[in-house]
């Protein structure tokens, strides 16, 4: 099961991130991480598109691996712990943004 049309991709990634960002701005805690889930799910439906990478892809994704590792020395790890996940969210979201607006500009 796949989200093949990009209009209804584009519609439901942008549905997500406003939602996102509306918890974000409310300031709704997550405890259990269901953002984090939504994003996962949605990255493993949607038929991703070949993208290059560059200097910013490269750092997020350093940075994303900094707060992974941080988790393993770290004195507070629930804290350490949580931090990663935001991070990961992040870096889900900001994939699923990306591939959504590759795929809007290859179709034009």
């Amino acid at each position: 099961m796949e989200l093949r049309c990009s209009e209804y991709k584009g519609i439901v990634v942008y549905s997500f991130l406003v939602i996102c960002l509306s918890a974000m701005l409310f300031r709704i805690d997550d405890e259990y991480n269901l953002l984090l889930v939504l994003a996962l799910l949605l990255l493993s439906l949607t038929k991703r598109n070949v993208i290059k990478l560059n200097v910013i892809d490269l750092l997020l994704f350093a940075i994303t691996m900094l707060d992974i590792v941080s988790c393993l020395y770290s004195r507070t790890v629930t804290l350490s712990i949580r931090y990663a996940t935001f991070s990961v969210f992040c870096l889900g979201t900001y994939i699923l943004l990306r591939d959504t607006e590759c795929s809007a500009s290859l179709l034009k």
